[in-house]
């Protein structure tokens, strides 16, 4: 891969808000290597020789695709996998037991110890999301005044600004004015009756994909005299080369699959005006 994405922390002063300045606090985002990060890059991943390396979907193209099919139509003589009652109504164990015992009564599709315990958790977090893929849930439209009556209050809900795309983060200004921030790398500022600014300009540059992009944003507690606002935010670090993925160590039995999660590692930098 030829850059990794990093976390930053960004401090400053919106151009139209307050005289321009800056601080940075940087941050370094370990990712594996393996075929999976390549393709969350958009780089096309490495032909993967050894079983024990395949990923959730590898599983289901070779275990599963012959007769449960692709998508929600099914396969040869088998239903979709991909139906709310099968990868959304089940808990996390009770896919889990399906995937390594088999379905009551049907010979031939218990997969313990045909793959990693790993393999089977994966295999079963990608049928969860293709049933979310395939099976999207409605979401609730603009309030429009709908009164809610709870145990302790009766309120009413009403549409205060429209028009962001994907807000993150958000936090008020002393004047009563909201900063909000949108993931594909915006800061505007919301007036108290709703209008919404132009983008701020002069904020960073940010990678944005999936749960990356321009993230939370805080008001200084001194805002009235420093006029600082912090900003955090993913971007590409230049020049960043991974190094090979390490070969796995084999599982011991009834071992619990390592973890694959990134480890993210800040270190801050002191402020500069």
């Amino acid at each position: 891969m030829g850059s990794l994405p990093s976390c930053r922390s960004h401090a400053r002063r919106a151009p139209d808000l307050r005289a321009l300045g800056f601080t940075v606090g940087f941050g370094l985002l370990a990712l594996s290597a393996g075929p999976a990060a390549a393709q969350l890059f958009g780089e096309p991943a490495p032909a993967v020789t050894d079983p024990a390396m395949r990923t959730g979907p590898q599983v289901f193209n070779q275990a599963c695709v012959s007769c449960h099919g692709r998508d929600m139509k099914g396969g040869t003589g088998a239903r979709s996998l991909f139906t709310p009652d099968v990868g959304r109504a089940r808990t996390d164990a009770q896919l889990r037991a399906t995937i390594e015992n088999g379905p009551p009564g049907v010979p031939d599709h218990a997969f313990k110890g045909k793959f990693t315990d790993y393999q089977i958790y994966s295999l079963g977090s990608y049928i969860r999301l293709q049933t979310a893929q395939f099976n999207p849930r409605a979401f609730v439209g603009a309030p429009k005044g709908e009164v809610i009556k709870s145990q302790k209050q009766t309120f009413r809900l009403e549409t205060f600004t429209d028009g962001l795309e994907t807000p993150w983060g958000m936090d008020f200004l002393p004047d009563g004015r909201l900063l909000v921030s949108e993931r594909p790398g915006r800061l505007r500022v919301i007036s108290r009756d709703g209008k919404m600014s132009e983008p701020v300009s002069g904020t960073p540059k940010v990678f944005e994909r999936q749960d990356a992009g321009m993230l939370d944003i805080a008001v200084h507690p001194d805002y009235a005299k420093n006029g600082w606002i912090y900003m955090s935010y993913v971007e590409v670090q230049p020049g960043y080369v991974a190094p090979p993925p390490a070969q796995p160590a084999p599982a011991a039995s009834g071992a619990a699959p390592a973890a694959s999660a990134p480890l993210t590692r800040c270190r801050h930098l002191p402020g500069r005006s």
